[in-house]
C-alpha cells in the first residue's frame, strides 16, 4: 500500500532487501518509506515541472535512485568517520531532500542560494540512470552489506 493504495511495484529481490533494511533503520514501514518517496517525487515534479524531454519518473526508478542515494550517503557519512545515522531524515543527502518545505523556505531566509538536488540530477534523458559512484564502490558497498546481514543471521 502506497500512499493507501494498492500499488504494485517490480523491483529485484536486492533491492527489496535493500529497502527492507532503510525501513528498518529509519523505523518506518517498507509502504510508508514508498508513500513519502512517492510524495517527495509529486512534489518535485510541482516544483519544477516535467523533465526536458517529459519522460515519466516511475515509483519504481524513483526507489531505485533512493536506494542508491541513500546507501552511497551512509558510505560517504562512513569515510567521513560516522558510523551511527546521524540524520533525522532519511531523505536527507538524496535527491528526494525537501529541506525548504519542511523548514518554510530556510534557504530564502537566510539570503544565500543553496544548491538542490533533485531527482533530474540522478534521472537524465530518457529515464537512464546516472551515477554519482564508481560500479566498484557500489558493488562493495553491496558486499558488505550483505556479508554484514549474512553474518547477523
Amino acid at each position: 500500500m502506497v500512499g493507501g493504495h494498492r500499488t504494485s511495484m517490480r523491483l529485484e529481490p536486492a533491492m527489496w532487501d535493500a529497502l527492507e533494511d532503510i525501513a528498518r533503520r529509519e523505523g518506518l514501514t517498507v509502504n510508508t518509506l514508498c508513500t513519502q518517496i512517492k510524495d517527495r517525487l509529486e512534489e518535485q515534479l510541482r516544483r519544477h515541472g516535467p523533465g526536458a524531454d517529459n519522460a515519466e519518473v516511475t515509483l519504481t526508478s524513483a526507489v531505485r535512485v533512493f536506494i542508491a542515494a541513500y546507501f552511497r550517503r551512509c558510505v560517504l557519512d562512513q569515510k567521513r568517520g560516522q558510523t551511527e545515522p546521524s540524520r533525522p531524515d532519511p531523505f536527507s543527502g538524496t535527491p528526494f531532500e525537501l529541506s525548504d518545505a519542511m523548514t518554510g523556505s530556510a534557504a530564502a531566509s537566510s539570503g544565500k542560494a543553496q544548491a538542490r538536488k533533485t531527482i533530474d540530477d540522478l534521472i537524465g534523458m530518457g529515464g537512464t540512470i546516472h551515477r554519482s559512484v564508481s560500479v566498484e564502490e557500489m558493488n562493495e558497498a553491496v558486499r558488505r552489506r550483505a556479508a554484514q546481514r549474512f553474518l547477523k543471521g
